[in-house]
């Protein structure tokens, strides 16, 4: 029952980072740096709490690494 738990947490690392980065570059196109830079530490934050708590639950280092490059 572990895998799927860990499996949905890694899957959003990559959506988390995905979804941050092509809102900093929205907001960075349309002049607003400040908001760009906040939202993109943001989800640099999220992704890194999803990635401890991925870990305490027995998440594959190697899964974890994949949904960091992915993202």
């Amino acid at each position: 029952m572990k895998a799927p738990k860990t499996r949905t947490l890694t899957l959003l690392i990559a959506v988390v980072l995905s979804l941050a980065y092509l809102t900093y570059w929205l907001l960075r196109m349309s002049a607003l740096p400040l908001a760009a830079n906040i939202l993109l530490a943001g989800g640099i934050i999220a992704a890194v709490a999803l990635g401890a708590l991925a870990l305490r639950r027995g998440a594959a280092a190697q899964r974890l690494a994949a949904s960091v490059v992915t993202g």
